[in-house]
């Protein structure tokens, strides 16, 4: 949380200083997805727990991190569509698909207990 908060706060700053958005995904005529804020990133890592990858939809706001070894995208700035409790977990699609693991032990699959 402390990282986010500093990395957000850079990035407003930074804003502020270049007159430039937040950096948003964007997608070439080709297909190849880039990232565009203070600068253009191409090879952009992308930072998740162990086992989850994700590539984020187009026009989505993202949080870098600079590094003195390169630029890490750290996830997706935003809120769930839903209201989480403590211990709960939600795994959500640009499709609309979700799972929900609730921490009373449920499983929800698009709204459905499983």
């Amino acid at each position: 949380m402390w990282l986010a908060k500093q990395s957000s706060a850079k990035m407003q700053e930074e804003t502020k200083n270049n007159s430039e958005a937040p950096a948003k995904t964007i997608c070439a005529k080709s297909g190849e997805r880039f990232v565009v804020g203070a600068s253009e990133y191409r090879t952009l890592p992308v930072c998740a727990p162990y086992g989850i990858y994700t590539k984020p939809p187009q026009g989505e706001e993202l949080l870098i991190l600079s590094a003195p070894s390169g630029e890490i995208c750290l996830g997706a700035v935003g809120n769930p569509k839903e209201e989480l409790l403590a211990g709960e977990i939600l795994l959500c699609s640009s499709g609309g698909a979700s799972i929900r693991l609730c921490n009373n032990g449920k499983i929800l699959l698009n709204g459905k207990e499983i």
